[in-house]
């Protein structure tokens, strides 16, 4: 909200939530200085690599395809209709519900983003954030279980733009080894803006590290098959 409209907001006589209004302005604001700052220090990133006669556009790493036996496990999810900009609003969200509900994720719990339709929209799209929590909290609305099984998966270092390069690559080996595709895919952050959460007590103190280079990112991608 613009200051000269709060500032003729706070002169009309309104019942109005007005606390609330102003926090989720603050919010808002603190949310733009975190861009900016990212934003400033990818700049600053590519000014380094300019001076040092780095290439401009690195290469991701992505690992060779893996199989892997995943168990069943009990997540704390959204799930929701969004514009793939709107994901950091999403998983504020999912972090604002495990403190207020005071859920214990798993030691080794990571951010997992699953996307439920077959082509990805930016301007809409249906996905699920969340996180792995333990079984006793199993019962609680917003829990489910999160079927395990064969997976293939790869591993990617390097910026989210490059994810689909993993994901052509895990399709390519699906065909290739005669899988059938039974569930659908899901990415899990093991290092990112995220800090691991396995220890986390006040998720709502959660902040993104903006100081971590896009390059330093490493996702896995999953995707569950069976043999035919």
């Amino acid at each position: 909200m613009p200051l000269n409209k709060i500032s003729q907001w706070l002169r009309e006589e309104k019942a109005e939530p007005r606390e609330a209004i102003l926090t989720e302005s603050i919010h808002e604001v603190e949310r733009s200085i975190e861009e900016l700052n990212q934003t400033k220090n990818n700049i600053l990133s590519l000014l380094n690599d300019l001076e040092t006669n780095k290439p401009l556009m690195p290469v991701s790493t992505i690992s060779d395809c893996f199989e892997e036996m995943r168990k069943d496990t009990w997540i704390y999810s959204i799930r929701k209709a969004v514009p793939i900009s709107g994901i950091d609003d999403l998983v504020q969200t999912l972090l604002e519900r495990l403190y207020a509900l005071k859920l214990e994720v798993e030691d080794d719990a990571r951010l997992m983003t699953i996307f439920h339709d077959d082509e990805i929209d930016p301007a809409c799209t249906e996905l699920e954030v969340g996180l792995a929590v333990q079984p006793s909290f199993s019962g609680l609305p917003g829990t489910r279980s999160m079927k395990g099984g064969k997976h293939v998966g790869v591993e990617i270092e390097g910026p989210y733009s490059e994810l689909p390069f993993g994901y052509a690559k895990l399709i390519d080996y699906i065909l290739s080894n005669g899988y059938t595709i039974v569930g659908r895919p899901f990415e899990m952050y093991i290092t990112g803006l995220l800090p691991p959460l396995g220890n986390s007590r006040d998720f709502r103190s959660i902040k993104p590290n903006l100081q971590l280079n896009p390059l330093s990112f490493v996702t896995r991608l999953y995707i569950p098959v069976n043999s035919d």
